[in-house]
C-alpha cells in the first residue's frame, strides 16, 4: 500500500514540477516580451528625440545662414553707400577743382 501511494505522490510530484515549469516557462516569455516591447518603445523615443535633435540642428543652421545672408546684404549696403560717398566726395572734389580753374 505504501509503494502504491509512493508511486502516487512520485507521479503528483512530477505534475508538480512540470506545471511549475511549464509557468516559469510562459513567465520567462512574458517578461522577455515585455522585455522586447520596452525595448523598442525606448528606440522609438531615441529615434523621435533624434529627429527632434536633427530638426533642431536643421532650424539652427538656417537661422545662422538667415543672418549670414542679412549681415551679407548689410555689408553690401554699406559697401554700396561708401562708393556712393566716395564718388560723391569725388564728384564734389572735381567740381571744386573744375570751379577754381
Amino acid at each position: 500500500m505504501f509503494a502504491i501511494e509512493r508511486e502516487v505522490l512520485v507521479e503528483v510530484d512530477a505534475r508538480a514540477l512540470a506545471d511549475a515549469d511549464l509557468l516559469i516557462e510562459s513567465e520567462v516569455e512574458r517578461l522577455a516580451l515585455i522585455d522586447v516591447d520596452s525595448l523598442t518603445d525606448i528606440l522609438a523615443e531615441i529615434e523621435a528625440l533624434s529627429r527632434i535633435d536633427s530638426l533642431a540642428n536643421m532650424l539652427a543652421e538656417s537661422d545662422a545662414l538667415v543672418e549670414v545672408d542679412s549681415l551679407t546684404d548689410v555689408l553690401a549696403e554699406i559697401e554700396a553707400l561708401s562708393n556712393a560717398n566716395s564718388s560723391a566726395s569725388i564728384l564734389a572734389e572735381v567740381e571744386v577743382l573744375v570751379e577754381a580753374d
